[in-house]
């Protein structure tokens, strides 16, 4: 049981990954700001910069669903923590000569990592969960939303004041593979349900529901 709760803990770090993502995104416009790299963005230049996941959220809205149903909800809160990971990487890493290009390829990555990651992730962990520590395990899952908009901002805070080099926006940007590696690295001690199986234990409470209700309505009746 305590293994089984900690395994949960980790994987709940998938709604961390969705808020740290955007929270150091924008921090970053203000970093963005005092770095030579991006030659001192403004105006419509600097709102891209910050708004740019959303386009690849936007990207993987419609096929979200079927990575779910398809590949499963293990295999597909994998693939949005690797895109995030990847994107991160890009993004920390671009051309000095043409930063904007790999910078805004990376963000439109994580972006589609981070939409697909929230969408499977609650509901491995729905399925998963007992019933009896469901309903805390899935509330446990959003308020960690707040956990990564928190580490993001003080880790952002601590190298806008203290780092003057490009170290200062490359390190929180960096750092937004922790969350999802934390996740990879926990996501496959759990086990993976079948949507068949799920969808009998479904047909089954809804049998049984059915059938005490018509009994109440047969004793009614009497």
């Amino acid at each position: 049981m305590a293994v089984s709760s900690m395994v949960y803990r980790l994987c709940q770090h998938g709604k961390s990954v969705c808020s740290c993502s955007p929270t150091s995104h924008t921090n970053c416009r203000e970093l963005t700001l005092l770095s030579t790299v991006f030659h001192h963005p403004t105006g419509s230049r600097l709102g891209l910069l910050g708004a740019f996941p959303g386009f690849g959220g936007f990207a993987v809205l419609l096929f979200t669903p079927y990575i779910a149903d398809m590949m499963g909800r293990r295999l597909g809160t994998a693939i949005g923590c690797l895109l995030v990971i990847m994107g991160s990487i890009i993004q920390a890493f671009p051309r000095k000569d043409n930063p904007d290009a790999m910078f805004l390829a990376g963000r439109f990555i994580m972006g589609m990592g981070s939409n697909i990651s929230n969408a499977t992730c609650p509901l491995l962990i729905t399925e998963v969960a007992h019933p009896r520590h469901r309903g805390r395990v899935t509330t446990v899952y959003n308020t960690l939303w707040y956990l990564g908009a928190i580490i993001a901002a003080w880790t952002t805070y601590g190298t806008l004041t203290h780092i003057s080099s490009d170290l200062s926006w490359r390190l929180p940007v960096g750092l937004q593979c922790a969350m999802p590696g934390i996740q990879l690295l926990a996501l496959y001690l759990l086990p993976e349900v079948s949507q068949a199986a799920y969808a009998c234990r479904i047909y089954a409470n809804l049998v049984s529901v059915a059938a005490l209700a018509s009994q109440q309505e047969q004793a009614l009746c009497r």
